[in-house]
């Protein structure tokens, strides 16, 4: 595969990389590492970044050595790789920002609290269920658009039949449209 005292060449580094020799890798890492660290620092303009991302490119080399294609430009893949991760470190970075911003925003301005009105309607609204004075109907009610069971479910759990539970909502919801009209 060389001569002694010539460097070996990719192809020759490739076919002993994908047979398991763990020097063929070190002199791979040796030859690019540098290289591909240059690239991913242009591409971030961070130190830590960079050098992750190498690490990230060569780990991966090695624990998907037999599925690379032998047939490839090793130095080609290589700095294909480091500019794809660094388009995803990119991406991240986008997002969590992002959110971060957004995070801030919401703290800052108190947008994430309940304004008064929706408490007082809510509080309204409770109390106009609690106003519906049959009991069947009330837990109909509540079963239904409260805990989102099935008129099935509620006919089973109630130990009436479904219509009956068609029923008792509909009055329950006759007494809530009268308690809530003004609001």
């Amino acid at each position: 595969c060389k001569k002694l005292m010539q460097p070996k060449s990719d192809e020759c580094l490739l076919a002993q990389l994908k047979a398991g020799d763990e020097a063929a890798f070190t002199e791979l890492f040796n030859k690019y590492r540098s290289a591909l660290y240059l690239e991913a620092y242009y591409q971030l303009k961070d130190h830590q970044e960079a050098q992750d991302i190498v690490q990230n490119i060569f780990t991966w080399i090695w624990l998907h050595k037999a599925t690379i294609p032998a047939d490839i430009s090793l130095r080609q893949y290589l700095f294909r790789a480091a500019r794809n991760k660094c388009i995803d470190t990119h991406r991240k970075t986008k997002t969590v920002s992002h959110f971060t911003s957004e995070y801030m925003y919401t703290k800052e301005t108190g947008a994430n609290q309940i304004p008064l009105e929706t408490k007082e309607l809510s509080q309204q609204l409770t109390d106009a269920i609690n106003a519906i004075s049959a009991p069947a109907s009330r837990r109909a009610f509540q079963l239904l658009y409260q805990e989102g069971k099935s008129h099935k479910t509620i006919a089973l759990e109630m130990g009436i039949n479904v219509q009956t539970v068609k029923n008792q909502i509909s009055r329950a919801l006759k007494i809530l449209r009268g308690k809530l009209k003004n609001v």
